[in-house]
């Protein structure tokens, strides 16, 4: 695997739903200040990326967390090490999983809406379209010989710049001051806002830590994996910044904020 490859990994394991499911909590506890949040969130995730492009340079192998606790500490916090990156993982495939599933059933709902008298976008069906997914998913790795997902994480980035170009065009056929306005106030809940939002979001930009996890797969790991985890941390930031300031100018409605998007906040995710 070389520099395009190990890339297309974090870039993939970074980019995804995570950014739709979790800017309507981040917007509704801190207003348009949410970008703010991701912005510092970044500079957090930075600085993380640092810690590990320098373990990837000394620890060249594959593991990951697990590997660097292995090598500078004992086998058995290694092991507990290991096994809170692997609930981190479950807990953010759940998360992800009751993301996917309710946009899912807001778009069939909208397709569909005689089944509003149903129970069809009931809690139960949900958690079954969250389910599904996990299963159908699962199935689709475990039946590949090696690993992939390269023209998927290609799709997820297409995707993500059309909905940007569609929001600059927007931005520039429209009225700038009124779409300005809708930025005021800026900062809704004070620095209290931000905080809480960082601690809501920052799940968001993880994932550049499992381009170390298949360092032993990598050419040149100690050059390639920390430009790798550079690099795929400034392509979602460069994805997700400009959708933030879209979605708080042209994706919110004339005369309300952008902390109206209370509809699709991480509790309301976790309740469903």
């Amino acid at each position: 695997m070389g520099l395009f490859g190990a890339t297309i990994l974090g870039v993939g394991a970074i980019v995804g739903g995570g950014i739709l499911a979790l800017a309507g909590t981040a917007f509704s506890v801190a207003g348009p200040s949410a970008m703010v949040s991701f912005a510092l969130n970044g500079g957090i995730a930075l600085l993380t990326a640092a810690s590990f492009a320098r373990l990837a340079r000394r620890f060249p192998e594959s593991g990951g967390t697990y590997t660097y606790a292995k090598n500078v500490f004992s086998i058995e916090l290694a092991f507990v090490v290991g096994w809170v990156v692997w609930f981190a993982s479950i807990v953010a495939g759940v998360l992800y999983a009751l993301g996917f599933a309710a946009f899912f059933m807001e778009g069939l709902l909208r397709a569909l809406p005689q089944l509003a008298e149903t129970r069809v976008g009931g809690d139960t069906a949900r958690l079954a379209a969250a389910a599904i997914a996990i299963g159908a998913y699962m199935l689709a790795l475990v039946r590949r010989a090696a690993g992939g997902g390269t023209a998927e994480t290609i799709g997820k980035v297409v995707v993500f710049a059309v909905v940007i170009a569609g929001g600059a065009w927007a931005w520039a056929t429209g009225s700038p001051g009124e779409l300005a306005d809708r930025l005021n106030p800026f900062f809704t809940e004070g620095a209290g806002g931000v905080v809480r939002a960082m601690g809501y979001t920052f799940i968001a930009l993880q994932g550049f830590d499992l381009i170390a996890a298949v360092g032993g797969e990598v050419r040149e790991p100690q050059r390639t994996l920390p430009r790798a985890m550079y690099l795929s941390l400034g392509i979602a930031l460069a994805l997700y910044l400009p959708m933030l300031f879209l979605f708080a100018t042209v994706g919110t409605p004339a005369g309300a904020g952008a902390g109206s998007f209370t509809h699709m906040t991480l509790p309301r995710l976790v309740r469903g």
